[in-house]
């Protein structure tokens, strides 16, 4: 009987001593990530917004099992990282040649028109200036990986508008990634002038000249560096990763920037043959199936559900915005462009799927004291709000006009 009382308190301290290790948040938030994983897959929405759910839920807002921690932090930042690195990876610079025109005057068209809207809203409702520009910003943004997605599901991905908003939603993140460039450099700087600004945009098109003229001349260079060894190959893929953030650091930009950039040139004609799909996999594995789980999760810990009732117009307001905004303007873009009026809805809808992006900006956003969490609040709802939107939005143009036209 002594036997067992002892063995009893002995499980117990443990018990206890391992609900305080680092490596116990880790195992449970995976878990919650694998199981909101799964029960979304099953009603065909978006992982994201599933493990967003799974933080809002576990968090401090509701039921607040779980705080954000150090090690959550670190991991968070990391996956903020990875994920930048891996849409890099999966994007082809050259898939841009083929709608070049019409990418990038509904991206352009498609990220200024929304920004702006949504800098006027944030200064009507009474914002500084530098969180109005921050958050219009951040609302003009699309999502890469939600809309190749959503499109895949509703087999749409490889039509002639499918192939156009994957052109587009590349030259949106890069011009979103641009803005947020001028925007922190401004902020650091101290002073918002035409000047100011203008030293900034030449400063960020400078960085991307740069990374550009390195992806397209000395990569090629480099091809020994990628054997046929598969962790040699990662490994060095990583290396430069860092050293583009780094280097992004350096300017005064943000590292993410330059984990986009690097990614783009890490294609075959670089990586030794298969070990491009390997490195592609292993980054996959890593971000998606273990750090941006921690990332996304640990943001929804930030938000706070008095938004509703402190914020409620504001939040309503800036919704109807992002969406409007980006499907008037996206779709008017592709009328502009020569697209059917059929073609021109699913494009001008289809724009609005946002996500990682969004809310990677959002959790910089607040560390750098931009924005405050009541602001991030709005942002993971308006992409929540949006995110769940454009799948039906799509089926129903598609319902109405059954005949897509593939190229």
């Amino acid at each position: 009987m002594d036997f067992i009382l002892l063995l009893g308190d002995r499980l117990s301290n443990n018990f206890e001593h391992l609900l305080q290790l680092p490596f116990f948040e880790v195992l449970f938030l995976l878990v919650v990530a694998w199981t909101a994983g799964v029960i979304f897959k099953i009603f065909k929405l978006p992982l994201i917004i599933g493990q967003l759910l799974a933080g809002l839920i576990i968090g401090p807002s509701l039921l607040n099992l779980v705080q954000l921690t150090p090690t959550i932090d670190i991991l968070g930042q990391l996956g903020a990282f990875f994920i930048m690195l891996y849409l890099g990876v999966t994007t082809d610079p050259r898939k841009l040649l083929k709608r070049a025109k019409a990418s990038f005057s509904i991206a352009v068209l498609g990220t200024l028109v929304p920004f702006g809207l949504g800098y006027l809203v944030m200064r009507w409702f009474g914002l500084s200036v530098q969180t109005a520009l921050f958050m219009g910003m951040a609302i003009s943004t699309t999502s890469l990986a939600t809309k190749a997605a959503v499109l895949d599901e509703l087999k749409i991905l490889h039509s002639k508008a499918g192939n156009t908003m994957i052109g587009t939603a590349v030259v949106d993140n890069v011009l979103s990634l641009i803005l947020f460039s001028v925007i922190i450099t401004t902020v650091k700087i101290g002073t918002f002038s035409i000047w100011t600004l203008l030293a900034t945009v030449v400063e960020v098109t400078l960085f991307f000249g740069v990374v550009l003229f390195v992806g397209i001349k000395i990569y090629p260079w480099l091809k020994k560096f990628f054997s046929n060894r598969k962790a040699k190959g990662f490994t060095f893929a990583l290396i430069v990763a860092l050293l583009m953030g780094a280097l992004a650091e350096l300017i005064g930009l943000h590292y993410i920037l330059g984990a986009y950039l690097a990614g783009l040139f890490i294609r075959e004609e670089i990586v030794v043959k298969g070990l491009y799909e390997k490195i592609k996999d292993r980054l996959m594995v890593l971000s998606y199936g273990f750090l941006a789980p921690m990332f996304f999760i640990s943001l929804a810990f930030s938000v706070d559900f008095r938004i509703f009732l402190q914020e409620f117009w504001l939040l309503l307001v800036l919704i109807l915005v992002a969406f409007v905004g980006k499907t008037v303007a996206a779709g008017g873009a592709a009328l502009w462009n020569g697209f059917s009026r059929k073609d021109a809805l699913i494009i001008g809808f289809g724009m609005n799927g946002r996500g990682a992006i969004e809310l990677i900006i959002a959790a910089l956003g607040l560390s750098m004291g931009l924005i405050n969490t009541a602001m991030v609040s709005i942002l993971v709802f308006v992409s929540f709000i949006t995110t769940l939107a454009t799948p039906i939005f799509l089926n129903f143009v598609l319902k109405q006009h059954p005949d897509i036209e593939y190229e």
